[in-house]
């Protein structure tokens, strides 16, 4: 038991590392870049514009309650895969922002996840695009997640449906955001800390 409470310890601390390096310093080096690229995505020009701001937001919501009871419950060796699984999908975003400079759809309506915005200071950026940071961490959780309540496997499908209808990513950042959280747990269950 105390091992795995220091595994958790310590997947923490990597998650807040990666994280804050994430907000402080890779998120607003892309939002300034001057060669960010539009995508022309043919399922965005079928799809009405709306925005899914409160329904995202509540969505991580549900994502902060899941870790919340994880811990309660002393569940430390999940709380370690979520942990670490997140630094790694923090760690690909980072490379495929560097690689893919994609501006966000025109005529879209950029998500306030008001949740997301606490904990990040404040800060909203709309240019993180490839790939969706929302759908990943989703992801994650519903594969975490042993339980036969389909609820959980809803959540990035209603994500999904979300980020198109404000058209916030484009369709190729939620595909890739899917293989990178199974990519993420993959290498957080074979890491050495969990």
């Amino acid at each position: 038991m105390l091992g795995s409470f220091v595994s958790m310890i310590w997947s923490g601390v990597c998650l807040g590392t990666v994280a804050a390096w994430f907000t402080k310093w890779i998120l607003p080096w892309n939002e300034n870049r001057k060669e960010l690229v539009v995508l022309q995505d043919p399922l965005l020009q079928i799809i009405p514009v709306r925005d899914c701001s409160t329904l995202v937001s509540f969505l991580s919501a549900m994502h902060l309650l899941w870790v919340l009871i994880t811990v309660l419950q002393l569940d430390f060796e999940k709380v370690c895969l979520h942990n670490m699984a997140l630094s790694y999908l923090y760690l690909f975003k980072s490379t495929a922002l560097c690689l893919c400079p994609l501006r966000a759809p025109d005529g879209g309506i950029p998500i306030v996840d008001t949740v997301l915005r606490c904990m990040m200071g404040g800060q909203h950026f709309i240019h993180d695009m490839m790939f969706s940071g929302h759908l990943g961490h989703s992801t994650i959780i519903s594969m975490l997640i042993n339980s036969s309540s389909y609820i959980w496997y809803l959540k990035p499908i209603l994500l999904t449906y979300c980020l198109l209808r404000s058209r916030s990513h484009y369709t190729i950042d939620l595909i890739v955001s899917v293989a990178a959280a199974h990519l993420s747990l993959h290498c957080a269950k074979n890491s050495y800390v969990c």
